[in-house]
């Protein structure tokens, strides 16, 4: 079952929504990882076999994270004006749409109505 590592430009309420839906989520905060750099982030959520969820874009480089190098990336491409009650909407309908198997090892982008993944 894939497991998650929720970046901390994401509400802390975010980890919830997984929480809810039975599944394994741990924010950054929780770790000690609230203010890291992103390579640390992602060496950790390479460490832990964890997917990232995320709205930082560098994240998204498939350059520095190219696809099949990592666990998974989810990046979540919402307007900054949301609030954290209309982020937590997006993932849970995200969430509950998705196979989970598919996240693993790509790259996912989710908009406010769609979701694409890019695999190898």
């Amino acid at each position: 079952m894939a497991k998650f590592l929720i970046d901390a430009c994401l509400p802390k309420s975010s980890k919830d929504v997984f929480k809810n839906l039975g599944i394994d989520a741990i924010d950054v905060r929780e770790v000690s990882l609230g203010a890291a750099e992103d390579q640390v982030i992602f060496e950790y959520a390479q460490n832990t076999k964890r997917i990232i969820v995320t709205k930082d874009k560098g994240f998204g480089n498939i350059i520095d994270y190219p696809r099949g190098s990592h666990n998974g990336i989810i990046l979540l491409r919402l307007s900054s004006t949301m609030t954290a009650s209309q982020i937590n909407q997006v993932i849970e309908k995200f969430l509950k749409s998705v196979d989970m198997s598919r996240l693993e090892n790509s790259l996912t982008i989710v908009d406010i109505n769609k979701f694409r993944i890019r695999t190898e």
